[in-house]
């Protein structure tokens, strides 16, 4: 999906930011670490899923 589908999708309320970045949290898991052993994402935001929840909460 591009950028503009997931912000038309958060807008319209098909699936909230913290879905969005649990999903993929999931496909880098998926992929970079139990695929192929790309290493392609060294590191992810420890703090991700509680930014994507305060985002939420704002756009209640």
């Amino acid at each position: 999906a591009s950028i503009a589908e997931l912000q038309d999708g958060l807008v319209e309320g098909n699936f909230s930011s913290v879905q969005l970045v649990k999903a993929y949290l999931r496909r880098i898991l998926e992929v970079n670490l139990e695929g192929p052993a790309l290493h392609a994402i060294i590191e992810t935001n420890p703090k991700a899923l509680s930014q994507a929840a305060a985002l939420d909460d704002e756009r209640k």
